[in-house]
């Protein structure tokens, strides 16, 4: 059995997570490939057959593998059956819902007080924004957010690494970011998550994908 992993602190967590249970569980040798990189890689490497198992996110399945609109009406249960129908088990999901955070600096969102994205979108004519080249690219990212909440940043969003996106928001170098929910960053560098408040992120559930 061969697990694969994304290329963010997160996924290789999990990524090491998953042999060790399978291994503790089954008495079986489990080899890891971790840090594979992006969504459309590791869905690659899973379709080949290089890999047999990662965990994936149900909106990011949703959109970024299936092209499916934000809207469906059950996401856990559409991404079932669109991998059932590649010959892939979606597997029950480990119990977190990692969504993209829209980030700023607790201090600025306490000095403009800002709660919300719509609020951001009252202020971001003035302020630089950094994003990861797959939130920039992919349609659950950027561009239907900003159609969503109108919003219009003072220059074009930086493409920064997503390793560094939390660290260059607290130095103050750019003033707005999308980062995972669930990271630890948040908190122990003053960030503020803003509530997405007209619904536009659909939930990204953590499962694990492993070829049927």
């Amino acid at each position: 059995i061969v697990v694969g992993s994304k290329n963010f602190t997160e996924q290789v967590i999990l990524g090491e997570v998953l042999p060790q249970t399978i291994e503790r569980e089954t008495g079986l040798v489990v080899q890891r490939r971790l840090n594979l990189g992006g969504t459309l890689v590791c869905d690659e490497a899973l379709r080949r057959a290089d890999i047999d198992m990662y965990v994936e996110y149900t909106g990011t399945a949703l959109t970024a593998l299936f092209n499916e609109p934000l809207d469906s009406a059950s996401v856990f249960e559409r991404v079932r059956v669109l991998y059932a129908d590649r010959g892939v088990t979606m597997m029950p999901g480990l119990g977190f819902n990692n969504t993209f955070a829209i980030l700023v600096r607790a201090r600025a969102a306490q000095e403009r007080r800002l709660t919300s994205i719509s609020d951001l979108a009252q202020v971001a004519g003035e302020w630089r924004a950094g994003f990861g080249y797959e939130f920039l690219e992919r349609p659950d990212g950027f561009t239907g957010l900003a159609r969503t909440y109108g919003l219009r940043f003072r220059d074009a969003p930086r493409v920064m690494d997503l390793n560094l996106i939390y660290r260059v928001l607290s130095a103050g170098e750019i003033d707005v970011t999308a980062g995972d929910a669930t990271s630890g960053l948040i908190e122990s560098l003053a960030l503020t998550q803003l509530v997405d408040d007209q619904g536009y992120f659909p939930p990204y559930d953590a499962v694990p994908e492993n070829v049927a």
